[in-house]
């Protein structure tokens, strides 16, 4: 081959990718000019908005009208029902490690699928942090191959906030944190678990993830509700000393944007419940040993 020749076969893959299958030009790689970055919008990275190529959001949104303008996010998840944050994002994530070997067979699997909340809150709200110097942190499991990894000095992720002395309570990351979904319809409401955090996430903005396989799930449609219970309260409580503490802050959710989560919640697990159905049967048809 001489020098500066392209082989046949990559031109070959060039034209594939540049026409398509059918031969013709390909939409989907079409060029639109982008607007300047500070102009750039949500609208103009995350949806089809210019007829080419764009990231899928899978979050769904809701939001103040500040947060919309400061972040160039479109007008239609705006709802002055949001009380008490700035942003709210939710989402049905499989990011966690997987259980296999069901039925005493070894490719049998039941894949992850939790409910994951981010809540962009103003930074001058008291948010009751167990350790007050430590300004960002990644919980979540399953994000590394260090998940796979002996952990060493017993301090991976969560374990590392696991207090030496719980005399003063099990408090790890924040003080109570609980989750009514809806508020009116829930009979006893759950604590979350934080997945990750950045108290700096911009000027005064900070940002809480949550991923559970219970708290932040919309498993009914109503008005919500996150209560933040300051340190001392929860300690209190957690020893039986304090039966029912006023929270420090509270943030209402609106309904619509609950409504548009249980879709989504309750898809997924209809989906998982096929699942569930499928690995059965096929444990019953194993034959047995």
């Amino acid at each position: 081959m001489r020098a500066g020749r392209i082989p046949e076969v990559v031109v070959a893959l060039m034209l594939f990718v540049l026409l398509g299958t059918t031969g013709a030009p390909s939409v989907a790689f079409a060029q639109a000019k982008e607007p300047p970055r500070e102009r750039v919008t949500y609208e103009d990275r995350y949806t089809f908005k210019h007829g080419t190529t764009y990231t899928y959001d899978p979050w769904i949104w809701v939001y103040t009208r500040e947060f919309a303008e400061r972040f160039a996010m479109p007008d239609q998840w705006i709802d002055p029902g949001l009380k008490g944050a700035l942003a709210l994002a939710f989402r049905m994530s499989t990011i966690a490690p997987m259980t296999c070997g069901l039925g005493g067979n070894e490719t049998a699997c039941w894949p992850s699928q939790q409910c994951q909340l981010d809540v962009y809150y103003d930074t001058s709200v008291p948010i009751p942090w167990v350790h007050p110097d430590i300004e960002r942190d990644l919980l979540m499991r399953g994000i590394a191959s260090e998940e796979y990894l002996k952990d060493l000095n017993d301090n991976k992720r969560i374990r590392g906030y696991v207090p030496k002395d719980p005399s003063n309570g099990w408090l790890l990351v924040l003080g109570s944190t609980v989750f009514s979904i809806p508020a009116e319809k829930l009979r006893s409401p759950l604590e979350a678990s934080v997945a990750y955090f950045d108290r700096t996430y911009q000027i005064g903005v900070g940002l809480i993830g949550f991923a559970d396989l219970s708290s932040p799930c919309p498993a009914a449609v109503g008005n919500g509700q996150i209560a933040f219970y300051d340190l001392e309260g929860t300690a209190l409580q957690q020893k039986g000393k304090l039966r029912d503490p006023k929270p420090v802050h509270v943030i209402e959710i609106p309904r619509q944007f609950l409504q548009r989560a249980n879709s989504i919640y309750l898809k997924t697990r209809r989906e998982k419940e096929e699942m569930s159905k499928r690995l059965l049967q096929e444990m019953r048809n194993q034959p047995s040993r």
